[in-house]
């Protein structure tokens, strides 16, 4: 079957904020060469950024000013080794070394100006000012491509935050509102989710104390039955996904017994595991580390 998807004939695709759209498309084609259609860049630009003619936007930005033509001593470092030996035999030059060095080589040996490379475009200082100026948008982007954080999230918890919050601070709260909103639902199947996302986000942050509760914590919603639309599962269809046992196992070493007493300070209409059954289930867990 032959898939007739085409990314840039998006006719669903919005941009919510220009200033954003924009920041992280000029922050994703800096250092980079011009595409030869929209095929070249990638599909995420589309449905992620509303942008359905990367190959125009990038243009765009090398005739505002905020890109500029890289110096082929600089273009250098963004060939493949391969490529560089090839330069390298072509002038009668050493092969041998790793990147850096076949580089240096280049450089100390033939006027890289006479070379016939890729142009590469890099942030002119207006380009550097203005990803400056957004850089929240960029951080945010990141935490989106994790997170599954929407940008009507993001605006909607910012303007009730303190302006001296850091983003981070502002992702915590978008998790606290998606639990209240799934508990008040009693979509407990997504309110696991949530918790899951919490856990992950501790854990990337460093915070691993608290990263290994919230996987104990994802670990007591798998057991419970307890679903979406308030929902109860068989005992037998309750498990705890194999991802968040190698979590637990991994930070198995924070662990205290005071995290599941807090695991059961959450409500839940139904649960398969009592308190000491739940401990035993986490312990066994922990055991089984090799």
């Amino acid at each position: 079957m032959v898939n007739n998807y085409d990314p840039w004939n998006n006719t669903d695709a919005k941009i919510e904020n220009i200033d954003y759209s924009n920041s992280i498309f000029l922050n994703f084609v800096n250092n980079r060469a011009i595409g030869e259609t929209n095929d070249s860049y990638a599909r995420w630009i589309s449905y992620e950024l509303g942008i359905t003619n990367p190959l125009e936007r990038h243009k765009e930005f090398i005739e505002l000013g905020y890109l500029q033509k890289m110096q082929n001593s600089e273009t250098l470092q963004f060939l493949s080794v391969m490529q560089l030996k090839q330069i390298l035999l072509q002038n009668n030059l050493p092969t041998v070394g790793k990147k850096d060095k076949l580089i240096a080589i280049l450089i100390g040996n033939i006027d890289t100006n006479t070379l016939d490379l890729p142009i590469y475009y890099e942030l002119t200082n207006k380009g550097k000012e203005f990803l400056n100026q957004h850089k929240e948008f960029i951080e945010l982007h990141d935490y989106q491509r994790r997170y599954n954080i929407t940008f009507h999230e993001y605006l909607s918890v910012k303007a009730f935050s303190p302006s001296y919050l850091p983003l981070s601070d502002i992702v915590w709260r978008i998790f606290q509102e998606r639990y209240n909103r799934y508990f008040k639902s009693k979509d407990w199947g997504l309110l696991r989710n949530t918790e899951l996302e919490r856990a992950m986000f501790l854990y990337n942050e460093g915070k691993l104390i608290d990263a290994l509760y919230y996987y104990i914590l994802v670990a007591y919603y798998d057991l419970s039955g307890r679903g979406n639309n308030d929902s109860v599962k068989k005992l037998k269809d309750s498990t705890i996904a194999p991802g968040i046992k190698e979590k637990i196992q991994e930070l198995c070493r924070h662990y205290d017994d005071i995290m599941i007493k807090k695991c059961y300070s959450n409500f839940l209409p139904h649960h398969y595991y009592d308190e000491e059954k739940f401990k035993k289930r986490i312990l066994s867990i922990i055991h089984s580390k090799v």
